[in-house]
């Protein structure tokens, strides 16, 4: 059963707890505190006296030791002269047994040995003194302290438990042998291992050397099909001299302009529609506008007619205040100035309808000379494009150099 020890303020301990359980070893390197904490936990069974041990700048120390289900006990002691050791045994009241160490504590089975008239506590030895063994007493002690029945029978417990422990680890150290001589054979069975892997490496490698060699022999071939090819094509095309070739900016003009104009069909259908409206808008070439001074003199006489329309109302006004007098008749003629009238309003809308005539005329000019500057520009480069392929791109025609200028795509 493990068994718990706190110790706090002991000597170089501030707060340290350890398990003990079975064999427990604590190890290591000088000054560590590893004898401080045997101190502390004999200090519990044996009320060790003074207060040097009490931690520096402390007042008290305490040291508790947890046995699980069989108990618990704490031990305590401070520095001042009033300051009593105190035991708590498993959360029960303080007991000051003074120098003494109270029976309860004995019952918990941690007594010191009687060895030579001494009391001897053979799990803990002073430190220092040279002695391997953990009692450092001479052999008759020793004996004394083996002599009485119930401690051989421990200690024939022990030896009996240490027995099986060394067969059961004989048995264990068997049965690794065992395994051991178990993987010596079967790593034996695959000596000449290594060598094996490392040709097939080499081989490996030589495979990849071949399989590069042949992509290498493959591309060779296809590059030949592609020389035979085209020397073919040279021996079709000697009869083309002189070919025009178009520059890369000159493509990617052609490009932006097809782009621009939706492509020859587009410009196909953008001039006849163009021409149409030429057709339609050929009669009004053929209108003749007054002179300016024609115009002004009609103007003026629009002007006389007003002013005699007026006078006509204003003798009406005039006639409207003798009407008691009788019928008065008035020979004016206003045949020509309904005459003159109809015509300013015939002649107005004539102008405007030619002012936006010949607008629509300018704008149609001018869309298609460059309807005609860009269709003569795709030509050409139609024309150049079909001297070099040789063919036409969409029916596959066969093409000469000498039929080459004006031929239409299809």
């Amino acid at each position: 059963m493990p068994v718990k020890i706190t110790a706090k303020n002991f000597q170089s301990i501030k707060e340290a707890t350890i398990e003990v359980d079975r064999f427990t070893v604590v190890t290591g390197p000088n000054n560590s505190g590893k004898t401080a904490l045997q101190r502390a936990a004999r200090g519990v069974f044996q009320n060790t006296r003074g207060s040097a041990f009490i931690r520096h700048g402390e007042t008290q120390c305490s040291v508790e030791v947890d046995f699980g289900e069989d108990g618990k006990v704490e031990w305590s002691k401070g520095t001042g002269k009033r300051d009593r050791p105190a035991y708590v045994i498993n959360g029960g009241p303080p007991i000051y047994p003074g120098a003494s160490v109270p029976d309860e504590v004995a019952a918990f089975g941690v007594v010191p040995i009687e060895a030579g008239g001494q009391d001897v506590w053979p799990t803990i030895a002073p430190q220092f003194t040279g002695q391997i063994f953990l009692l450092d007493r001479p052999g008759s002690a020793l004996a004394e302290a083996v002599a009485d029945v119930e401690r051989v029978g421990q200690l024939n417990r022990a030896l009996r438990s240490s027995e099986k422990d060394k067969r059961q680890a004989a048995a264990a150290l068997k049965v690794r042998k065992g395994d051991l001589a178990d993987h010596v054979a079967e790593v034996g069975r695959f000596h000449g291992l290594d060598d094996a892997v490392e040709a097939i490496d080499a081989l490996d490698a030589k495979r990849k050397k071949l399989v590069n060699v042949a992509m290498a022999i493959n591309g060779l071939a296809r590059l030949r099909e592609r020389l035979q090819t085209a020397r073919c094509d040279v021996k079709k095309l000697a009869p083309v001299a002189d070919v025009l070739v178009p520059t890369p900016d000159a493509g990617r003009d052609l490009r932006i302009d097809l782009a621009k104009w939706g492509g020859l069909g587009d410009l196909r259908d953008r001039l006849q529609i163009a021409q149409a409206s030429v057709v339609q808008m050929a009669p009004v070439a053929n209108i003749t506008l007054s002179e300016k001074g024609d115009v002004e003199a009609l103007l003026s006489e629009l002007s006389a007619m007003q002013d005699l329309g007026a006078h006509l109302d204003a003798a009406r006004a005039e006639e409207a205040k003798y009407t008691g007098v009788g019928q008065v008749l008035v020979d004016v003629d206003e045949t020509p100035t309904n005459k003159i009238l109809a015509a300013l309003d015939v002649l107005q809308r004539l102008s405007g309808g030619l002012s936006s005539a010949r607008s629509s005329v300018m704008v149609i000019e001018d869309e298609l000379e460059q309807a005609e500057v860009f269709l003569v520009e795709a030509i050409s480069a139609a024309d150049a494009v079909l001297a070099e392929i040789g063919q036409c791109p969409t029916c596959g025609t066969i093409v000469r150099p000498e039929t080459v200028e004006g031929v239409t795509p299809c």
